[in-house]
């Protein structure tokens, strides 16, 4: 099962996790256990440059997410259980703990290590579920994702505030060394679907949220049942904007993507009637996409500490496509 894609000039890199062989052009990949994870990498016209499988006889593995940089080197980031050698020797982990691995473009490990703790409330390495991002070659790659309890990214221990929260840790692209990591939440759980950079290092991180929390701007107010968070941190992961939208009913973010000039930030997801991004209410919003438009400054590489008047929203609503006129949207 593919569960994490990504491409750049060296190629289209394929990860996830598998219970049975599996052949890419380069040969099976055959399960050592129960699940393993694998990732691919196929040029531009889908031929197969190389692939690789990793697990253990006894345990469940899973890549949740890949990236890829321009040289053609690999990272995979998912959940672990049991031991396994990514080609940097063993890893060990007793319950369903953090991995990231790195592999240059010939296949051979670049660096591999493990994060214990709880992540995303699961036993299962399926529900590890981290989103990598990686701006270019040679700049820092970011994880993010959700935790509960404790967990040192390697930089000591961080602890939730509640249920679950935003982690985001970064690592030196070639060696893994950590950088920096922090995690951000309320009391209730706030669920990370995904992660993106801009060419400066900011992060645009976007979510479900099921309770009020603070990410450093304030306050980002809560509707009722699930809720979309936007949350932009930069290079430094010092706060510089948020936005929260909702309405009383069931409103999830499935993914996003950020410019890496202009910074703009491009949402979809679905929402329930009523759902206002700035530019009036839509309707009809099953499913929807939302552009957040940002001004960089004539200083400010990449995302900008963005306010209301710097932001213009553009929608288009599935069942009821149409533009509308640029508005604030509710940024804290």
């Amino acid at each position: 099962m593919p569960t994490g894609i990504e491409a750049s000039s060296a190629g289209i890199a394929i990860a996830g996790s598998t219970t049975a062989s599996v052949d890419f052009g380069g040969g099976a990949i055959t399960t050592a256990g129960a699940r393993d994870a694998f990732y691919s990498v196929l040029d531009a016209n889908g031929a197969h440059l190389r692939s690789a499988g990793f697990g253990d006889a006894a345990n469940d593995q899973a890549a949740a997410d890949v990236a890829i940089d321009s040289a053609g080197n690999v990272t995979i980031a998912g959940g672990m259980i049991g031991t396994v050698d990514f080609g940097g020797g063993p890893l060990v982990a007793t319950t369903a703990d953090l991995f990231l691995a790195s592999f240059d473009s010939s296949g051979s490990h670049r660096f591999s290590r493990v994060m214990a703790g709880s992540f995303a409330g699961g036993s299962s390495v399926v529900s590890v579920k981290p989103r990598l991002a990686l701006a270019a070659t040679g700049t820092p790659l970011a994880v993010a994702g959700e935790m509960r309890g404790n967990v040192d990214f390697g930089g000591g221990t961080l602890s939730s505030n509640g249920q679950a929260d935003i982690y985001l840790a970064r690592y030196a692209s070639d060696t893994g060394t950590h950088l920096s990591s922090i995690n951000l939440g309320a009391a209730t759980s706030e669920i990370v679907e995904s992660l993106s950079l801009d060419a400066g290092g900011n992060a645009v991180i976007t979510g479900t949220m099921f309770g009020d929390f603070d990410a450093g701007g304030g306050l980002l107010g809560y509707a009722g049942s699930s809720d979309l968070f936007v949350v932009s941190l930069d290079a430094a992961d010092a706060h510089l904007w948020s936005a929260s939208y909702g309405t009383a009913g069931s409103d999830f973010l499935t993914g996003s993507s950020v410019a890496s000039t202009s910074g703009g930030v491009l949402l979809w997801g679905g929402a329930a009637s009523g759902i206002d991004f700035g530019g009036g209410a839509l309707t009809d919003a099953q499913l929807y996409l939302a552009m957040l438009e940002g001004n960089a400054g004539p200083t400010v590489p990449g995302l900008p500490a963005l306010g209301p008047a710097s932001i213009g929203v553009l929608v288009s609503a599935f069942g009821a496509l149409g533009a509308v006129r640029l508005r604030r949207p509710r940024v804290r």
